[in-house]
């Protein structure tokens, strides 16, 4: 009886300790699975957050984009906008040379100049959208950036 006691009681022990086992394999495989999901939520929510972020930005460039047209464009009722166009058409001329073809406040305003195959467009679209771009670009350099500066008089 004794003995059957003792086998009783070994088989019971063997059998908690195979729960146990068990139990605290289940448990580490939970703990994976859930910082599996979690990574995977991570990353999701990531990837969410940065296309709000380009969309926002894109919204935000393209407002920026019409007001800037739209500056340039009522720059043609001031009186400054005639020797605007005599300066533009000077500079194409210089760089296309004198043969050059010029369009003076086409649709877009401002100058277009063609020689052969090779041509300028100075209009207050392109003008705009060019330093809309570069002011763009600068604002896209980290915090702290030095510009590096060429021209050692700037």
């Amino acid at each position: 009886m004794a003995r059957a006691r003792a086998n009783a009681a070994a088989t019971l022990a063997n059998a908690e300790a195979g729960a146990a086992s068990a139990i605290d394999q289940a448990r580490r495989e939970g703990e994976r699975a859930a910082e599996a999901t979690v990574q995977a939520q991570l990353i999701a929510s990531r990837r969410a957050a940065r296309t709000l972020v380009l969309d926002a930005q894109h919204d935000v460039e393209a407002a920026a984009r019409v007001r800037a047209v739209g500056a340039a464009m009522a720059f043609r009722e001031r009186p400054e906008y005639q020797r605007l166009l005599d300066n533009l058409e000077a500079s194409a001329k210089h760089r296309l040379g004198r043969a050059a073809e010029i369009v003076r406040d086409g649709s877009d305003g401002g100058v277009r100049a063609r020689v052969g195959r090779r041509s300028l467009d100075y209009s207050l679209t392109s003008l705009a959208l060019r330093a809309l771009d570069d002011v763009l670009a600068g604002a896209e350099e980290p915090a702290g950036a030095v510009p590096v500066r060429l021209d050692p008089s700037a």
